[in-house]
């Protein structure tokens, strides 16, 4: 292993949720964090965005996640950001808010997941450790 990969994960570390294990699993199944030019192109390259069924103008039912990347990497975000919602102010009233707003708990932890990743783009592609931020 690298410097940059050590350095990586020790950085990754420093957010709620994040454990050895999980920071080892994103730097190998991600590599570089500077292929994504926004976070938003990383949660699709994991399989987070949404998917929804169209025909012409008609949507038809609800949307689904698109499951096209990595379903071990998916299921690695899930446990993290279980751990992070219980560790993480923040995440833990984000997901409140969002089932105060009508969503199933999955649906919850996926917007969960989300916000994660995004907290992870943005420590990693700074490389510095992660900041607690008090309202």
């Amino acid at each position: 292993m690298g410097a940059y990969e050590t350095e990586t994960q020790e950085v990754l570390r420093s957010i709620p949720g994040i454990g050895i294990t999980t920071a080892a699993a994103l730097v190998a199944f991600i590599g570089n964090i500077h292929r994504f030019a926004a976070p938003e192109k990383l949660v699709a390259y994991i399989g987070l965005d949404c998917r929804v069924y169209q025909s012409g103008t008609s949507v038809q039912g609800k949307g689904y996640i698109s499951k096209r990347g990595n379903g071990h990497l998916r299921h690695i975000l899930f446990n993290a950001a279980f751990i992070a919602r219980q560790y993480n102010p923040e995440l833990k009233e984000y997901h409140a808010q969002k089932l105060r707003g009508g969503k199933h708990y999955f649906s919850a932890m996926c917007a969960v997941e989300r916000k994660l990743i995004h907290l992870f783009y943005a420590v990693w592609k700074r490389g510095t450790p992660y900041i607690e931020r008090h309202r």
